[in-house]
C-alpha cells in the first residue's frame, strides 16, 4: 500500500503504455480506491496525472541514490572516466541512459556513474579514509536533501526561490528536528 505523497515507480505490469512509462517516477497524489484503480499518480517528469492499480506500481527507497540524478545532469562513467549527460532515467531497473560527447548513447547501472558537481565527482564509492568518507557523506546528504526539497516542496515554492509552507508542515519539520537532536 502506498501513502499520499509517497514516491513510486511504474512497473512492467502497467497498462498505460508499457514500455513507454515502465521505470518512470511518480508521486501518489490521491488514493482513489475505486473498482478499477487504487491511486491517482503524477509523473514527476511531465506533471501528467493518471489512475493506476496497486500492481502497476513498485516501491522505491527514498534514500536510493538514483533519486540524486536528473535528466540533463553531467556525470562521469566510472569505467572510462568520460564525462557524459543523463538523457533518461529508469528508476525501476536503476539505470541511466547517458550520451557521450560524440553522440553515442549507453545504458549504465547507477553504480557505474558518478554525479559531477562544480567540476568534482560526487561518489560514495572508493573513499579512502574515515574523514574522506564523512566529507562525502555530508556532501551526499546535502545533495539528497536538496533533491527531496525540490520534489516534495515544489508546490510551495515561490518565484523568488523561497517557500511558503502551511503551519502543519512547519510543525512536522520542527518536530522531526527536535527528535533528531535528542
Amino acid at each position: 500500500m502506498f501513502k499520499l505523497n509517497e514516491l513510486a515507480v511504474v512497473n512492467d505490469n502497467s497498462r498505460i503504455g508499457t514500455p513507454n512509462h515502465a521505470g518512470d517516477l511518480v508521486e501518489i497524489i490521491e488514493t482513489e480506491r475505486t473498482a478499477l484503480y487504487d491511486y491517482r499518480v503524477k509523473f514527476l517528469d511531465s506533471g501528467d496525472t493518471v489512475p493506476l492499480k496497486q500492481k502497476e506500481l513498485s516501491k522505491i527507497d527514498p534514500k536510493d541514490e538514483i533519486l540524486l540524478f536528473n535528466v540533463g545532469d553531467k556525470v562521469m562513467t566510472n569505467s572510462i572516466n568520460e564525462e557524459c549527460i543523463v538523457t533518461k532515467i529508469d528508476y525501476l531497473h536503476r539505470q541511466l541512459e547517458v550520451e557521450f560527447s560524440d553522440g553515442a548513447r549507453r545504458v549504465k547501472g547507477v553504480k557505474n556513474i558518478s554525479k559531477i558537481k562544480n567540476g568534482k565527482r560526487l561518489t560514495l564509492l572508493g573513499m579512502s579514509s574515515p574523514s574522506d568518507r564523512t566529507d562525502k557523506m555530508n556532501e551526499f546528504d546535502v545533495v539528497y536533501s536538496n533533491r527531496v526539497a525540490d520534489i516534495f516542496l515544489s508546490e510551495y515554492k515561490n518565484d523568488d526561490d523561497t517557500y511558503t509552507l502551511p503551519a502543519s508542515i512547519v510543525d512536522k519539520l520542527l518536530d522531526l528536528n527536535r527528535r533528531d537532536s535528542l
